[in-house]
């Protein structure tokens, strides 16, 4: 009797290799899609490529399984910074201490004072 078994199917290749590699594939295309910073409506990919190289004799076949993902980028995000020169004369990139879409009142606090 042979020590081999009958591949049939996916899972009977390089020990269950495929679905390992799919499970850990499909957790980063859920972590990706879950991330509020990436565009929610955009389509994610996982690629699973089996490769099968004969020998000479073709009596054994290896088997290199491949991935590759495709997911959504992280959103752009704009900012902006200011520079000023210190009193030493040092040129420095400074940036607005407040949250996005918070009104600015010292500006304004300012000029009244003015």
């Amino acid at each position: 009797m042979s020590a081999y078994k009958e591949l049939t199917k996916l899972s009977d290749i390089n020990g269950g290799a495929v679905d390992e590699i799919f499970a850990r594939n499909l957790a980063q295309v859920i972590s990706n899609i879950a991330d509020p910073a990436t565009d929610a409506k955009a389509k994610r990919s996982i690629k699973l490529t089996i490769e099968m190289s004969p020998s000479d004799d073709r009596s054994n076949v290896e088997i290199v399984v491949k991935s590759s993902l495709s997911l959504a980028s992280v959103k752009d995000d704009k900012g902006s910074m200011r520079l000023e020169l210190t009193d030493g004369g040092e040129i420095v990139a400074t940036v607005r201490d407040q949250e996005p879409g918070q009104m600015d009142f010292s500006a304004l606090m300012k000029q009244e004072a003015k």
